[in-house]
């Protein structure tokens, strides 16, 4: 019997994400790309959850907490924590967390918030 893949979606957290960072980007609209995303995979048959991480204190343990929780056959980290340059020493953390936590599991990157979906199906 297979079981459902299964894809944790990790990135910053709408209410704290620093918009002067993403022109044109809004709370609402990064809040309806990130729940379509998850849609679309679910719609996919994957299971698919948000990481939404808050601050660069917690965010390690944040990803931690919900990869003890069960093994996930991919981990998506989101441009907003790999792009930004203020976020190099989290997007580290999460590198090494997710390789500890979770070995036998892909790592994959999107290129926008157009194809998060897309780019965990890669690797599923």
């Amino acid at each position: 019997m297979s079981h459902e893949k299964s894809v944790l979606l990790i990135g910053w957290d709408p209410e704290v994400t620093d918009y002067s960072k993403w022109p044109g980007m809004t709370k609402g609209g990064l809040s309806s790309a990130l729940a379509e995303s998850r849609e679309t995979l679910l719609n996919d048959g994957y299971e698919a959850k948000w990481c939404l991480v808050t601050s660069a204190e917690t965010a390690e343990a944040e990803v931690r907490a919900e990869l003890e929780k069960k093994a996930y056959d991919c981990v998506l980290i989101g441009g907003g924590v790999r792009v930004d340059p203020g976020s190099f020493a989290v997007f580290e953390k999460l590198i090494n967390a997710i390789h500890e936590l979770a070995p036998s599991g892909r790592i994959c990157f999107n290129s926008s918030l157009g194809d998060i979906a897309e780019s965990a199906k890669r690797w599923l």
